[in-house]
């Protein structure tokens, strides 16, 4: 067991260290921020969703939507019933996330996502609620979203979520994070399951950003629960830029496990559309 991890570090390691020095070489350029660049599509009708796995603190423009499709391989993590979506790390095998987000005021919107599992045969689930943004009308560069509803897992349990996610930009910098507890109606299942995804990314260059994000599930496990068989950690860069005058943007990026339980290796691809 103690090979396995250390075997993991010098990857994770090396992964880190790469996408910090992209990061830290953008930082030290003195040329203008690219995110200061003239457009015509307001922020909150673009596809602000730079992230792999952070949920972004944005939310569409009244009766503007934003269209989503996910991709996401996991090499292992052992069996587990935790939810089907995409941000789940513990299923092993490829799943398929679409999903869309359609503004309803000026501070809140509707969100929903099914997703399609291909691991240990065919798994469906969904997720579906309210996002609330009461930041959103003004120019800071803090920015956060509170959300929340109800999701199906593989296992066809029904359940209900929580979720707090928040940006800050600093320069070419923005750093997020996202914390999601979720509780399912059905026996042998923690209480509550924990999610923590935190991450930084820098605009290199033009419509190019870098970054790196840390994906921390069932934590709850930390303080002795077994349901789930374990927290699993991983971390992983991720590249990403825009395009169409920022209506369409996409992401990708692998990323390496942190411990026993986690997944060997994951690997997603994001793409979203705004209009």
């Amino acid at each position: 067991m103690k090979r396995t991890c250390q075997g993991r570090k010098p990857l994770a390691t090396a992964v880190f260290i790469g996408t910090v020095s992209v990061a830290g070489a953008a930082l030290a350029d003195d040329t203008p921020a690219p995110d200061a660049v003239r457009s015509d599509v307001a922020p909150e009708k673009r596809a602000q969703r730079l992230w792999l796995f952070v949920d972004d603190a944005s939310i569409p423009a009244p009766l503007a939507a934003v269209v989503t499709a996910r991709t996401t391989y996991t090499s292992s993590g052992g069996p587990s019933v935790t939810r089907p979506f995409a941000s789940n790390t513990s299923a092993p095998g490829g799943l398929q996330e679409l999903g869309a987000e359609l503004g309803v005021l000026p501070m809140l919107s509707l969100q929903a996502t099914g997703v399609v599992g291909f691991g240990d045969g065919l798994a469906t689930g969904m997720v579906g609620g309210l996002r609330f943004a009461p930041l959103s009308r003004t120019r800071s560069p803090f920015q956060l979203v509170l959300g929340g509803g109800y999701l199906r897992d593989r296992s066809a349990d029904n359940g209900v979520y929580a979720r707090v996610s928040a940006t800050y930009d600093v320069g070419r910098l923005r750093l997020g994070t996202t914390a999601h507890g979720e509780h399912v109606f059905a026996t042998a299942r923690d209480g509550v399951d924990l999610l923590v995804i935190a991450g930084a990314s820098v605009r290199v260059f033009g419509p190019v950003r870098a970054g790196v994000e840390y994906v921390g599930q069932d934590l709850e496990e930390l303080a002795g629960d077994a349901a789930e068989r374990g927290a699993r950690h991983f971390i992983g860069p991720s590249l990403s830029f825009d395009a169409l005058d920022h209506k369409l943007m996409f992401a990708a990026g692998p990323a390496a496990g942190l411990s026993a339980q986690s997944p060997r290796v994951v690997g997603r691809l994001s793409f979203a559309y705004a209009f």
